[in-house]
């Protein structure tokens, strides 16, 4: 009897041991993400995300940990945003609302898995709050809304554009050159291809007004106070200390005032 009951156990144990090798090889690849050994930390991130469904809530409580390094919780909302749940989006918010990442790379991460995510709303709620001070994660801010053509996104731009820190102005100023076309693709100032939004989120384009139909005809689109409020934001540049940010500004303003009235 006792040999036989030896003889179970071991058999349980053998068909035991390849979940236990493969929670140590999760918890092993959960570690490597704050090594500065990029081949470690890349072959971690491949192993993750091949095994997204278990460790989605792992690393959605490393994403919540500020005790972990600043690299792992980097990657950790890099990995989030790739693997498409939607469900994530409340950790990030959180994350951004509580005040909780003292890292701002990690906070630009997190913004750029938003945007993948389609949660552009989330990022004008965060910038609304006035909490963010960082020119990089405002700057992220701007060029995530960069194919959002809203009210809300409009306004968030617009106090974007009224940063002082030119980073954030030229981040803005590209966004607003992009939601504006096809009117600002004969302005020279607007990057001929804006930066690239991340990929995999959804985006939200109402256009304000048809090109086809007024060009040529010297009807101009009534401006919505989304627009308003960019053309103030232009309007105040033009008076910057900065040569560049000025004349940005007026061309611009000059550019879209050829398609809007100006009120």
């Amino acid at each position: 009897m006792r040999f036989r009951a030896r003889k179970t156990l071991v058999s349980m144990l053998l068909a035991f041991a390849p979940l236990y090798a493969a929670a140590d090889k999760l918890q092993d690849s959960l570690n490597a993400l704050g090594s500065e050994n990029t081949s470690v930390s890349r072959d971690a991130e491949k192993y993750l995300s091949q095994h997204s469904q278990q460790a989605e809530p792992l690393l959605r409580t490393m994403l919540r940990d500020d005790s972990k390094p600043p690299l792992a919780r980097f990657r950790a909302a890099e990995l989030l945003g790739g693997f498409g749940d939607k469900a994530v989006v409340a950790d990030m918010q959180q994350v951004l609302s509580s005040g909780s990442e003292k890292n701002a790379a990690v906070r630009v991460e997190i913004v750029r898995s938003l945007v993948r995510l389609g949660s552009s709303s989330t990022l004008i709620d965060y910038l609304k709050q006035g909490k963010e001070d960082s020119p990089s994660v405002q700057a992220a801010i701007a060029i995530g809304l960069q194919d959002s053509t809203d009210e809300e996104s409009k306004k968030a731009l617009s106090s974007l554009l009224a940063s002082p820190d030119r980073r954030v102005f030229q981040a803005a100023f590209t966004a607003v050159c992009k939601i504006y076309q096809p009117a600002t693709s004969a302005d020279k100032n607007c990057p001929s291809s804006p930066a690239p939004a991340p990929s995999g989120g959804t985006t939200n384009k109402t256009p304000r007004f048809n090109m086809a139909e007024t060009a040529g005809t010297g009807d101009k689109a009534n401006p919505t106070q989304g627009d308003q409020a960019i053309f103030q934001a232009l309007q105040s540049k033009r008076a910057s200390d900065d040569p560049q940010t000025s004349h940005n500004a007026a061309g611009l303003l000059s550019t879209l005032s050829e398609h809007y009235k100006q009120q």
